[in-house]
């Protein structure tokens, strides 16, 4: 069964299914194994809800698609930019001193989890942002599964996904190795794009879904 992907309005968590001309909303960060996993988005079944009330449908749908879009990566940008910025003030210093290598792994898995923090705090934003319209949990729910719109689509989050891997753990080690704060700062920000990797997985378009 065919259906199409739409953006909803200031709000990088959600996304709007149009499925036989019916509107169903999607929580694309159900879980934090599928911000790590970004391909269980498609391997395993998700939750919709139908939305059949028109003044909530205008309330959530962008009139704006650049304008929406700006916004919600202004969110992130911001984000990311706070845990740039504590980072530079706890670790403003570091430059200067010698530590083992069990203290650059402590540091290293701090610098991770602030990022699973932040990301964490933001998902927690937009997931407000929808209940203040409407409460997910009162609307019909179903399951259904959804497919790559397109082999290309595939190989573009996958090489995605492993490049920004693959930097986050050299630069892990790079700094246990080195102790260069640069480098720290630097696995904090390909952490935190490798995250947004399932943002790539249904931006807008064309979708192929099976009702469960």
């Amino acid at each position: 069964m065919e259906g199409k992907v739409e953006s909803v309005i200031k709000n990088l968590r959600y996304r709007f299914l149009i499925i036989n001309q019916e509107y169903y909303l999607i929580d694309i960060w159900q879980s934090m194994w599928q911000m790590l996993i970004p391909f269980s988005f498609w391997i395993f079944p998700k939750s919709v809800y139908k939305v059949q009330d028109t003044n909530i449908l205008k309330k959530l749908k962008k009139t704006d698609t650049k304008q929406g879009n700006t916004s919600g990566l202004g969110i992130l940008g911001a984000g990311i930019g706070v845990v740039i910025a504590n980072l530079l003030r706890m670790l403003g210093n570091y430059f200067e001193l010698q530590s083992s290598y069990f203290v650059n792994v402590v540091i290293a898995v701090l610098v991770l989890v602030m990022v699973f923090l932040l990301f964490g705090f933001i998902s927690r934003v937009y997931k407000s942002r929808i209940y203040k319209v409407v409460k997910l949990d009162q609307l019909p729910k179903e399951r259904l599964c959804i497919k790559p719109k397109s082999s290309n689509h595939f190989f573009v989050v996958l090489l995605y996904y492993f490049v920004f891997l693959c930097l986050t753990l050299f630069a892990f080690i790079g700094f246990v190795q080195l102790g260069d704060v640069l480098i720290v700062i630097f696995m904090g920000l390909f952490m935190s794009v490798f995250l947004v990797a399932n943002i790539l997985i249904q931006l807008k378009g064309d979708i192929i879904v099976n009702f469960k």
